[in-house]
C-alpha cells in the first residue's frame, strides 16, 4: 500500500509541472516537484531498507512511565479499522482541497501539488525519527499465553518483523494529522468564514484523535507516539501550506513610480 501511495504522489507531482498559476498560492514547480519526488523516494527507500531487516524474537517494550499505564494488547480490529480511517482521510483531504481550489479558479494540480508535498516530507521525517529510535511496539510485550491459537499466529508474525521495532512516533497519526491539517489549512488561506475554518480544523482534530485512540488501542502504539506523531503531522500540514501563500503585499515598480498593492 505505502508503494502503491507513493507511486501517485510521485506521478501527480511530475504531472504539477503543467500547473496554471494559482489565485491563493504560489506553487512553483521547479522547486516544489523535485522537493516532493526526493522526499518521497527516501521515505519509501528507507522503508525497504527497514523491511528487510531482521527482528530478534527476544525483543520486548519496556514504556516510559507515561506510557506504563497502558496495558499491552494486540487488536488486529483495531488495527484495520485505523488503516480504513487514515487511507479514507488521504483521500477525501485530496478531494477536499481539489474541490475547494477548482471552486476559486485554480488549476486542480495546484492543491494536488501542495498536498503531496506535505504528504512526502511528513513522511521522511517521520522515518527518520522512527529510524532514530527503534522503539519497540507495545504488543510485542503482551504474554502469548494469553491469546487464542489464531491470534497468536498471528502475532508471532508480527512481532518477527522488523516494523515491530518502529513504533515511535506513530506514522498512522504523524500521516492522518499532516493531510487533514493541511487540507484544513489551505481551506483556511483561501479565505473560509470563521465557522467554516472552525469546523475544516475541528474535523482534522476529530480524525487524529481518532486514528491515534485506534493506534493504542490496537497494540501498535504508545500513547507518547501518537502524541508525537500528531504534533510532527499537525506541524508540517500547517507549515507547508502557509509557505506556499502566495503574498499578500507585493512591491511594483513601473518607470520612476513605485509602489505596493495588496490584498487584506
Amino acid at each position: 500500500m505505502r508503494t502503491l501511495l507513493l507511486s501517485i504522489a510521485l506521478s501527480f507531482s511530475a504531472a504539477t509541472a503543467q500547473a496554471a498559476e494559482p489565485q491563493t498560492f504560489h506553487y512553483d514547480p521547479a522547486v516544489s516537484v523535485p522537493i516532493t519526488v526526493a522526499a518521497g523516494a527516501t521515505f519509501a527507500l528507507m522503508n525497504y531498507v527497514v523491511n528487510d531487516d531482521a527482528v530478534p524474537l527476544g525483543l520486548v517494550s519496556n514504556p516510559p512511565f507515561l506510557d506504563a499505564w497502558v496495558e499491552p494488547r494486540f487488536n488486529q480490529t483495531a488495527h484495520h479499522a485505523s488503516d480504513v480511517l487514515l487511507y479514507g482521510t488521504i483521500g477525501l483531504g485530496l478531494a477536499a482541497s481539489v474541490a475547494d481550489g477548482v471552486h476559486d479558479g485554480e488549476s486542480p494540480w495546484v492543491r494536488t501539488g501542495i498536498y503531496l508535498e506535505a504528504f512526502a516530507i511528513n513522511g521522511l521525517i517521520t522515518d527518520v525519527v522512527k529510524s532514530a529510535q527503534d522503539r519497540p511496539r507495545p504488543f510485542t510485550a503482551l504474554d502469548p499465553d494469553t491469546l487464542d491459537a489464531e491470534t497468536r499466529a498471528e502475532w508471532e508474525e508480527k512481532r518477527a518483523e522488523a516494523d515491530s521495532e518502529r513504533s515511535f512516533p506513530s506514522g498512522h497519526a504523524s500521516n492522518t494529522a499532516a493531510l487533514a491539517f493541511c487540507a484544513a489549512r489551505m481551506f483556511d488561506l483561501s479565505g473560509a468564514t470563521p465557522a467554516k475554518r472552525a469546523a475544516a480544523y475541528g474535523a482534522a482534530g476529530a480524525l487524529t484523535v481518532s486514528v491515534s485512540s485506534l493506534r493504542v488501542a490496537a497494540g501498535r502504539h504508545h500513547p507518547s507516539d501518537v502524541l508525537a506523531g500528531a504534533l510532527i503531522g499537525a506541524s508540517v500540514g500547517l507549515v507547508v501550506p502557509t509557505l506556499h501563500q502566495r503574498k499578500a503585499v507585493q512591491l511594483s515598480a513601473s518607470g520612476s513610480h513605485v509602489g505596493f498593492s495588496g490584498t487584506f
